[in-house]
């Protein structure tokens, strides 16, 4: 019997993967999310003491903070300066972006952007 299912087409009980579906890309955290896509963002130039708490809660007085990552030199344990954040609200993330942006934060002045999307 020959009949087309998802993604594989079946000729005399043999499955065949259907060519069509070869480059389908892998599904992303954007696809199951029910409100919309999320935005992550790129924070630079932090002071070396400011913790992952503090800039969470910076982040959210300007909607909801998915994730919060301050990125941590593994010999010494100290911040690097930089750190990322999960929006799931892109209005609320170019909100911040627009208010935090430049801003001095400690004894620094930070740069707010969105992340390039890893490519892997």
């Amino acid at each position: 019997m020959n009949y087309i299912s998802s993604e594989m087409i079946h000729l005399d009980g043999c499955a065949l993967r259907d060519l069509r579906y070869a480059n389908k890309p892998k599904p992303t955290l954007n696809d199951y999310l029910p409100f919309g896509k999320y935005m992550k963002l790129l924070i630079r130039n932090l002071d070396r003491l400011t913790t992952e708490e503090e800039l969470k809660k910076l982040f959210q007085e300007f909607g909801t903070v998915q994730s919060c990552n301050l990125v941590m030199d593994r010999d010494s344990g100290a911040s690097k300066g930089f750190g990322f954040i999960e929006m799931p609200k892109q209005g609320e993330a170019k909100a911040a972006i627009k208010h935090l942006n430049n801003k001095t934060i400690g004894s620094n002045k930070i740069r707010v952007k969105k992340a390039d999307d890893k490519i892997t």
